[in-house]
């Protein structure tokens, strides 16, 4: 465990300030050829290769199998454009193809995946002005990032106020469907309000 901590978390637990440093969105961007060939070189140096036959899990298709073609044609087909132009789009396509065959599952076998996760959520929490005590985590997409939402306020409700044995989420009826299934999924009763002709939520 001590030697893989410091590849979890980014930095040498054994000094003292063991965290990673805190990364902001560069004023000015990198062009998209650069960002690809640091990315693929991060890749090359720490993570572990999907085709040397080494891993015994996480990685279930090869770059050269069936599986793979059928991957790369459901992203072809369903990727929707981002609005940013063709080149962006392309960007984002050829991103998505070189870490087709890693898995975010495993930091310890795919580090930069890792490293892209905590650059991430730094950036963000600069955005949001968070200090070095904001943690988080990247989600698949946005009805997992609001389950983990309620279930992050319910855990925070547990601790604070633990008498509270049945907690409830009042919504307005026009909630997303998401909000219905992390209720399900985490017990929280949900109630819901009317909206009023603004459609805004009517909490009287």
């Amino acid at each position: 465990a001590a030697e893989f901590a410091p590849k979890l978390s980014g930095g040498d637990t054994t000094k003292k300030n063991s965290k990673p440093p805190r990364v902001k969105l560069p004023k000015k961007g990198l062009p998209y050829d650069d960002i690809l060939q640091k990315m693929r070189k991060l890749q090359k140096a720490k993570d572990a290769d999907p085709e040397s036959g080494s891993l015994f899990a996480y990685v279930y298709t090869q770059l050269d199998d069936n599986a793979s073609k059928v991957q790369e044609e459901a992203f072809n087909m369903f990727m929707e454009k981002t609005g940013l132009g063709e080149k962006h789009d392309q960007f984002v396509q050829e991103v998505f193809k070189s870490f087709l065959h890693t898995n975010v599952l495993n930091p310890f076998a795919f580090p930069a995946l890792r490293q892209f996760e905590i650059e991430t959520v730094s950036m963000v929490a600069s955005f949001l002005h968070g200090d070095d005590q904001v943690v988080g985590s990247l989600t698949s997409g946005g009805t997992e990032s609001i389950i983990m939402a309620v279930k992050a306020y319910r855990d925070r409700a547990k601790k604070l106020l633990p008498q509270i044995t049945h907690p409830e989420m009042v919504a307005p009826i026009t909630i997303h469907p998401a909000f219905e299934k992390a209720a399900d999924y985490l017990s929280v009763k949900m109630v819901h309000i009317p909206v009023g002709p603004d459609f805004r939520a009517d909490v009287r």
